[in-house]
């Protein structure tokens, strides 16, 4: 191995120094890896599996590859066999020191795929497509988030005083009963949940034929009234076939989760229990000696290169293996004998090697080269700054970064791992958040929001447990809140995702995806990320917005003073002047956390693990929560950490939640 490593010692292939010119010479392979991707942002280790030609584990060597200088690497692998040719599988894995996981076996997974919940346009399609249920078990699916032309749901509240109606579509399921007894149907789980009551809030009827609502035997608002908004009946049925509709009384999207079960009491509901796994657990043992690495490279993040190399008899050979950029996070196949060679996701046949006559290296390196890291300017900013207004664009110049947070887990969808690379293309981005008086223009010029628009706070800034709305910043006032009598330069609150994508595509632009946010807040105009929009330290008061809730209920007090509760102009000093990128992108660390495009999804769901390294997205039509990125006023300094992110209902506000825009850069 160039740099004073050597591969050695495998039982019949050796990878060592130069043979004496007076011995007759070995069949050797001269084998030269080299990279495309950047050292050691993205390779700062390399790791070599040997296996034969009946994939028997021979030999593991992993060697640091901290500077760019180390590539490309090279060693020899040669067969002291004088009579015949001999194969060898060469798995070769360029990964970073920090992204490695426990070695259990051979864990290989087909990139999978990712095909989005469906809906229903109409109560007719939702009745003849329903899904049956089977007493015992849960069934789930995906309410649209606008009504049916055609038919909804109208349930008078367990209270009894007043009447709830849908404001959503319907998911529709059918309920053949066999047999006569007390059946309870109850919604179970329901996505956006009880969290976000105000925009969902569950109706369920039963009925005897779908579409009519005169054979509807219940209807059902609250189950457990003061505990959830969750719905559920119990109802003495007969044999034959029934249905059951549920609805959302705010106009936006749910995931429900519906069981029924045949007893008159309330049970838990049943969990699914995994079986147990079978795997290939290839073990590296040499002379009787277990040396099975305990450790091997994250799949996510490394480039995984399976080769085959036939050594002849006597003859000398050179081979030359590309760790490709496009590879990176496809994991090989060692037993199906497939690697990603240049395609990304594709998994092609492993044939012989191709070589080259002779012991020659090539000499040069691609380090850093991958097409991908090429991205076009934006040198000019081709939108006019209104004074005031605070909707100056920065340019971004695009990049690639880790996506995630490895430090934050336990935390659900809410978690930062696995973390993969993304590449981000450049983007203008608004320098601030979306403020009150920039809405207030676009009100002016003939804007209507597709909800209502933000919650107008009539009676100015004064927050309080009971009513947090007394916390949103705009008011239809010219005068503003009394306490903040600089309203129009606050940062617009209790904006839902409709409202706020439907004010960044009146401008030309759209809500940044989560990648984008995060590169904009961890990687933009950096060599390495940082943990924060800052740099690598959490921030103090008065570095940073957050912190400021009056009491401890529903948020952080760390920084709160009676002059210093709730949000600031998006320029104020001192925290603009810190809470600022390398790029100019003021506010991504505190201030108002931020929707962003997509739907609110772990990393590790198919919808983030099918996305292409070249800006990943998982954007659903119909989401019933949408990501909510970074800290706010009310956080603790921990959330202000660039990979933080949360899920809010695309119908709900918070006043602590807010927005900025992103524009496409003209393509030459």
């Amino acid at each position: 191995m160039k740099r004073g490593g050597l591969l050695c010692a495998f039982p019949w292939l050796l990878a060592c120094g130069a043979q004496s010119e007076a011995l007759a010479p070995y069949g050797e392979v001269l084998v030269e890896v080299d990279t495309n991707l950047r050292v050691p942002q993205a390779i700062s280790r390399v790791r070599f599996d040997l296996f034969d030609a009946e994939q028997r584990w021979l030999q593991s060597r992993d060697f640091p590859t901290p500077e760019p200088s180390d590539f490309p690497l090279s060693f020899s692998i040669y067969d002291d066999a004088t009579s015949r040719p001999r194969t060898a599988y060469l798995r070769v894995r360029g990964y970073t020191d920090a992204h490695v996981r426990d070695y259990l076996g051979e864990r290989f997974e087909e990139r999978v795929a990712f095909e989005a919940p469906t809906t229903q346009t109409s109560l007719r399609a939702a009745c003849a497509d329903a899904p049956p249920l089977e007493v015992g078990e849960v069934r789930n699916l995906r309410l649209r988030g606008q009504a049916f032309a055609d038919g909804g749901l109208s349930c008078a509240a367990s209270a009894g005083d007043f009447e709830k109606r849908t404001a959503s579509g319907l998911a529709v399921f059918r309920l053949p009963i066999a047999d006569p007894g007390r059946y309870r149907v109850s919604v179970v789980t329901s996505s956006p949940g009880v969290e976000w009551a105000p925009v969902a809030d569950t109706l369920l009827s039963l009925r005897t034929a779908c579409a009519d609502v005169d054979s509807e035997l219940a209807c059902n608002d609250d189950e457990l009234v003061g505990q959830s908004t969750l719905s559920g009946l119990t109802y003495a049925l007969e044999p034959g076939d029934y249905f059951v509709l549920i609805g959302n009384v705010a106009p936006g999207p749910m995931d429900v989760g519906v069981y029924v079960q045949q007893r008159d009491v309330f049970s838990n509901v049943p969990t699914d229990v995994p079986g147990e796994l079978t795997r290939d657990d290839p073990r590296l043992i040499v002379d009787g000696v277990d040396l099975t690495p305990p450790s091997e490279p994250e799949p996510y993040l490394a480039v995984d290169r399976l080769a085959r190399i036939d050594v002849e008899a006597g003859v000398q050979r050179a081979a030359r293996l590309l760790l490709d950029g496009e590879c990176l996070g496809t994991m090989a196949d060692l037993r199906g004998l497939r690697s990603c060679v240049s395609e990304e996701g594709e998994l092609v046949d492993v044939e012989a090697e191709p070589l080259d006559a002779g012991r020659s290296r090539s000499g040069g390196s691609a380090v850093g080269g991958w097409s991908k890291y090429e991205h076009p300017g934006c040198a000019e900013v081709n939108a006019p700054v209104t004074p005031g207004l605070f909707d100056e664009r920065v340019c971004v110049s695009g990049g690639a970064f880790l996506l995630g947070d490895s430090t934050l887990i336990d935390r659900g969808a809410d978690g930062g791992y696995p973390e993969r690379l993304a590449v981000i293309p450049s983007l203008f981005v608004d320098r601030y958040e979306y403020t009150v008086g920039r809405y207030r223009a676009a009100r002016a010029r003939g804007f209507e929001p597709p909800d209502g628009g933000p919650l107008n706070n009539f009676e100015g800034f004064l927050p309080s447990r009971e009513d947090l709305t007394r916390a949103c910043t705009y008011s239809e006032s010219l005068d503003g809140s009394p306490r903040f009598p600089e309203q129009e330069d606050l940062p617009l609150s209790c904006v839902s995702w409709l409202s706020a994508r439907a004010l960044c595509e009146l401008d030309g632009g759209r809500l940044p995806t989560v990648a984008e946010r995060e590169y904009l807040a961890s990687a933009a105009g950096r060599d390495f990320e940082t943990a924060y929009p800052w740099g690598e330290r959490k921030p103090s008061c008065n570095e940073a917005l957050f912190g400021r809730w009056y009491e401890p209920t529903y948020g952080s007090t760390e920084c709160a003073r009676d002059d210093l509760v709730g949000p600031a102009p998006v320029n104020a000093e001192p925290w603009a002047s810190f809470d600022v990128t390398p790029e100019g992108v003021v506010g991504l660390g505190g201030s108002l956390a931020e929707w962003t495009a997509d739907s609110h999804r772990a990393y590790s769901d198919p919808c983030f693990e099918s996305q292409p390294h070249f800006s990943p997205r998982c954007d659903e039509a119909e989401a019933p929560l949408r990501t909510i990125a970074g800290g706010s006023w009310r956080s603790p300094a921990a959330e202000t950490r660039a990979a933080s992110r949360s899920g809010g209902a695309v119908a709900g506000i918070d006043p602590w939640v807010g927005f900025r825009c992103v524009y496409e850069v003209p393509q030459p």
